[in-house]
């Protein structure tokens, strides 16, 4: 045994084997209970592999002056690397569901403030609209504020739903003819007030794309390119660049066609420690009330499920 333990158990575990082959410890363990085993890692050529080693008593040993044994051994190394891995999910998936919960707590303060603001708006501008109701310029200039804080409002409460479907799995792509010049343009249409307002530079080019009118749900792919543009317009500073550039690649399968979509801007970056985490819900690097930036924290989240749905995939490069 000696020379078995020095010649292939793992370092940290010799004295261990040393103590448990022992004769007098196994004689004393045994007078308890009939058998006792070990657990012990072998290392040799680089490879760890566990084992155990199992002791057995035989016989009658209350009248018998001599005590007889046996000693087994047995690789249990699929056994141990089995459970290594099951507590290791286990622990993975306690990690996610305390994140989850957390960023849940966070998300529901987070939106009681960014709820309240514009609701705040929609109140307080109705009241002035009542009290001046005869004054025409000033009540039209209530309600375009009215209806801006109800848009927001409307936005939050949309992305809520949206990933209350795709948690349910009640989210499902509808696929239609469309022109991708068509979604292009309908892009920078609805981004062009936000644009004008902080003075950004926005560019839109497509390379090499040959393919133009295509069959995809056009709702949920202008969805996905709004949701990467809103955020590079919300977090870039006045006389910045937001860009789109679409790259259409070569495709294996007949009838199909590959896209890219970069979306770059010059804004404020993530940190390196957000970003692995840019995609789960509820997530935000800086909540509204440090920010003054709303949101729900919910858009990533969304928009991966969206590309994951398509068969596509997204990533991001920050700092």
């Amino acid at each position: 045994m000696d020379t078995y333990i020095d010649s292939y158990v793992h370092e940290e575990d010799k004295e261990l084997m040393r103590q448990a082959v022992d004769a007098e410890r196994i004689k004393s363990a045994l007078e308890e209970k009939k058998l006792f085993h070990v657990n012990y890692r072998t290392y040799n050529d680089g490879e760890i592999i566990y084992y155990q080693m199992k002791v057995v008593r035989i016989g009658s040993w209350s009248h018998s002056v001599s005590k007889d044994i046996v000693i087994g051994f047995r690789s249990i190394d699929e056994e141990v690397r089995s459970d290594m891995e099951q507590k290791a999910l286990l622990q993975n998936a306690l990690m996610q569901a305390n994140r989850a919960s957390k960023a849940k707590s966070v998300f529901l303060s987070n939106m009681s403030h960014d709820i309240r603001t514009p609701m705040n708006a929609i109140v307080g501008f109705t009241t002035l609209a009542i009290t001046h109701i005869n004054n025409k310029e000033q009540v039209e200039e209530y309600l375009k504020k009215i209806m801006t804080s109800g848009n927001h409002l409307l936005s939050l409460i949309n992305d809520v739903l949206d990933m209350s479907r795709i948690e349910s799995g009640k989210m499902h792509l509808d696929e239609k003819h469309c022109s991708l010049p068509e979604v292009l343009h309908g892009l920078r249409n609805i981004l062009h007030a936000d644009i004008t307002a902080k003075q950004l530079e926005l560019y839109i080019d497509a390379v090499d794309v040959f393919d133009e009118e295509i069959l995809c749900d056009k709702l949920r792919l202008n969805q996905v390119l709004l949701n990467l543009l809103s955020n590079a317009v919300k977090y870039t500073p006045a006389g910045g660049i937001v860009s789109l550039r679409i790259v259409e690649k070569q495709s294996v399968d007949s009838g199909c066609a590959n896209y890219e979509f970069h979306i770059k801007d010059t804004g404020i970056g993530m940190s390196r420690e957000f970003v692995d985490h840019i995609f789960e819900p509820f997530e935000r690097e800086r909540n509204s009330t440090i920010s003054g930036i709303q949101g729900t924290g919910l858009g990533m989240a969304i928009t991966k499920n969206i590309v994951d749905m398509m068969g596509g995939t997204i990533s991001v490069v920050s700092q």
